[in-house]
């Protein structure tokens, strides 16, 4: 969101405006951007997959507050496509969350099952470093 977007879009700003809380994503980016520029120069790399990380979590953050409600907008208004006229019936909506709350918890299981079964095999190193595979 840049200076401009206030003047050439105003619906974009519009939520932002009637709830200022929602600037915490644009200033997420910046957050992001800017500890991105000092952790790409230290040693290791977490702290940069965690800084872009930040970036992509408040540039989506800034996409949906400054959309919502509206998931596509058209013109005219009435014509836009929002989550309340697009979302699926509560009945749909309560077995989707029955069938992710018990498809969830195995796939996680199943994952971590065989992650630990690659460690103990030994196929799976850690070399980070100059002189390793990954560049550090």
């Amino acid at each position: 969101m840049t200076a401009w977007t206030f003047v050439a879009v105003p619906r974009a700003t519009a939520n932002f405006l009637e709830l200022p809380l929602l600037f915490v994503f644009p200033l997420l980016v910046l957050a992001g951007v800017f500890w991105y520029q000092k952790a790409i120069r230290a040693e290791g790399l977490g702290a940069p997959l965690l800084a872009s990380g930040l970036s992509i979590v408040g540039l989506f953050g800034t996409l949906g507050a400054s959309l919502f409600p509206y998931m596509i907008p058209a013109y005219p208004v009435e014509n836009s496509m929002t989550i309340y006229n697009s979302s699926s019936s509560q009945l749909t909506l309560t077995v989707m969350l029955i069938i992710a709350g018990i498809g969830v918890p195995i796939v996680l299981g199943y994952m971590t099952y065989t992650f630990r079964k690659f460690v103990k095999s030994g196929r799976v190193e850690y070399q980070i470093g100059p002189d390793k595979n990954i560049p550090g």
